[in-house]
C-alpha cells in the first residue's frame, strides 16, 4: 500500500508543478489582455483586479499544497524504509500543520479581498464560512508531530536499554 500512495505522491508532485504554470500563464494574461481575464470565470467578481486576486489566491494555496505533498512523500518514504519515527518526520507534520494553517489563512483573506474586489455579495463558494474540518486537520497534523517527537524519544530511548 505505501508503494502505491508513494507512487500517487509523486505523481501529484508531477502535475501540481504543472498546474501552478498555468495558473501563472494565466495571471500573465490578464496583465497583457484584460479582455481575456473576463472570459476566467470567478464567483462574483467579473473585473479584472477580482480575477487577479482570485489566481494569487488559488496560486498560493497550490502552492502551500505543494509543500504539504512534498512533506506527505518523505513520511511515506522514510516507513517504506522502515523507521517512520525519525525526528525528520515530526518536523514534516509540524510544516504540513503549518502549510494547512497557511492555506486557511489564505483562504480567508483571499475570500475577504474578493469579497472588497466585488461589487456584487460572493457566491457561496467562495464565501468565508467556519468550516471545522480544515481547522480539525491543522490540529491533529501538529498533535501527530508531537505524537512523533514523543515516539522518536521513546525509541532512542529502547535502544539504549538492553
Amino acid at each position: 500500500m505505501l508503494t502505491f500512495t508513494r507512487r500517487l505522491l509523486q505523481l501529484l508532485m508531477l502535475l501540481a508543478p504543472l498546474f501552478i504554470l498555468i495558473l501563472l500563464a494565466v495571471l500573465a494574461a490578464t496583465f497583457f489582455s484584460p479582455e481575456a481575464a473576463g472570459k476566467v470565470p470567478v464567483a462574483g467578481a467579473e473585473r479584472v483586479a477580482g480575477t487577479r486576486i482570485a489566481l494569487v489566491w488559488i496560486i498560493a494555496m497550490a502552492l502551500l499544497g505543494l509543500v504539504v505533498l512534498h512533506r506527505l512523500l518523505g513520511i511515506v518514504t522514510a516507513a517504506k524504509q522502515g523507521d517512520p519515527f525519525i525526528p525528520d518526520n515530526a518536523r514534516r507534520l509540524r510544516e504540513i500543520g503549518m502549510a494547512l494553517l497557511g492555506i486557511e489563512v489564505i483562504r480567508w483573506l483571499g475570500a475577504l479581498l474578493l469579497w472588497f474586489a466585488s461589487a456584487q455579495p460572493l457566491e457561496p463558494n467562495v464565501e468565508a464560512s467556519l468550516d471545522l474540518v480544515p481547522w480539525l486537520a491543522i490540529l491533529l497534523a501538529f498533535v501527530l508531530a508531537r505524537v512523533f517527537e514523543v515516539g522518536t524519544r521513546l525509541r532512542d530511548d529502547a535502544a539504549l536499554t538492553v
